[in-house]
């Protein structure tokens, strides 16, 4: 590879990086390369969850991507046996990774290639997807396995929920310190 085809890589990987800041500006990158994403859908892991073959997944609408989720659509042990020579010349494995909507993915969980995920699916964090998982499920572990439903979850939270969402930072943190510390220390 000569020096200016190293470059120009170089510079838009750094190009992408420093300007891909917004949910919008990340999710239009990656639609650019192929992956098919929903509206609303907001990606904080950055672009690089969305893995070499951005183009095998697809992503439904209002779904949002915690920090460093990897959706993996290969498999790289069939290097392998490419190195054994099982196959007459080197071989991938792929597959592609489905997201329906109202999907969230904590930090640091893992999708492997071939999963399906339905709608309205929370992912707890550190979770590695291995299966998939149906419609209105939480899942948590390694590997994931289903720990209630969606009606289940909504009725350990409903008593727990604080109206923050429309505060600023300021705002945000003169109503945590208002709540007592006890509050916090009872979970």
């Amino acid at each position: 590879m000569n020096i200016k085809v190293l470059l120009d890589k170089l510079t838009k990987k750094v190009q992408v990086n420093f300007f891909c800041k917004s949910y919008e500006q990340k999710r239009k990158y990656l639609i650019k390369q192929g992956a098919e994403i929903g509206e609303n859908t907001r990606i904080i892991s950055g672009i690089k969850a969305f893995g070499s073959e951005p183009y095998l997944i697809e992503v439904g609408r209002d779904c949002l991507f915690s920090s460093e989720v990897q959706l993996l659509t290969h498999d790289g042990g069939i290097s392998v046996l490419n190195n054994l020579g099982y196959f007459t010349e080197r071989v991938d494995k792929l597959n592609k990774v489905i997201i329906g909507d109202n999907v969230f993915i904590g930090t640091r969980v893992i999708v492997m290639p071939g999963v399906s995920i339905g709608n309205n699916v929370i992912i707890g964090a550190g979770s590695i997807v291995t299966k998939s998982i149906e419609s209105n499920s939480v899942v948590c572990g390694v590997p994931a396995k289903k720990i209630m439903d969606i009606n289940d979850y909504y009725g350990k939270c409903k008593g727990d929920v604080h109206y923050t969402t429309k505060m600023n930072v300021s705002e945000k943190r003169i109503y945590c310190n208002r709540l007592n510390n006890e509050y916090f220390k009872r979970k």
